[in-house]
């Protein structure tokens, strides 16, 4: 299992329902603390050397993401900050969930596995048994994603949050479509300097015009309110 990194917490309910093994079978496993804005079309991203003395703005990293993401029929995974989302490369299917880090901060677990598109593997089935509540899984939308990243690294390399600058189109299974904008902040560091940088990175967004931080289940806007 590769991507594992700091230690979280799952709410009792889902604690309680998560085998040991829960992830044994996973290609990667991530935590990390998210912060999502929703922005214009003409919003400018600032630069962010300097936010921190013993932080360093890498190169810019462009890449397109292309999704289908997976729902019940009254997208119940949705409001409860959970997705679903299969990668045709690298053949994945992603589960996120919320989470905490154990100092209570809110997190979010991303857990890939191996899968073909259609057939939702057991391991992902039996991570989202809890939100599912007997209730069937079926195709949502669509979500392609063109993306410019910024690296935050400390000065021995090492990266530490990324910045990204996200332009989403939603085609939802309707045939509805969608075009937005987001700003997200992902530090995987839950602690010690990724705590500091996320809120010293989110203050300056903010100073430069950020709109409000979306709700954590920001897919929603693409998924369900489409159209």
């Amino acid at each position: 299992m590769l991507g594992m990194s700091s230690p979280a917490i799952f709410p009792p309910a889902v604690r309680h329902h998560l085998s040991p093994d829960a992830f044994a079978d996973a290609r990667r496993v991530v935590f990390e603390q998210v912060r999502v804005f929703s922005v214009g079309p003409d919003y400018v991203v600032p630069r962010l050397t300097g936010v921190s003395p013993e932080v360093r703005d890498g190169t810019p990293e462009h890449s397109r993401l292309d999704c289908e993401y997976y729902d019940t029929e009254g997208s119940d995974l949705t409001a409860d900050g959970v997705a679903l989302r299969w990668e045709a490369q690298p053949q994945e299917w992603t589960a996120v969930l919320p989470a905490k880090s154990v100092t209570g901060e809110s997190i979010r677990c991303e857990a890939s596995y191996a899968g073909t598109a259609g057939v939702v593997p057991d391991p992902v089935y039996r991570l989202l048994h809890l939100y599912l509540d007997g209730r069937g899984l079926g195709y949502a939308a669509r979500v392609v994603s063109r993306r410019l990243t910024r690296p935050l690294t400390r000065r021995t390399g090492i990266r530490l949050a990324e910045v990204i600058d996200e332009n989403v189109e939603a085609t939802r299974s309707d045939g509805a479509q969608r075009q937005y904008r987001n700003i997200s902040v992902e530090v995987r560091d839950l602690d010690g300097l990724g705590r500091k940088l996320i809120a010293d990175v989110c203050d300056r967004l903010l100073r430069s015009g950020c709109n409000i931080e979306a709700p954590p289940a920001q897919l929603a806007r693409g998924i369900v309110q489409a159209g």
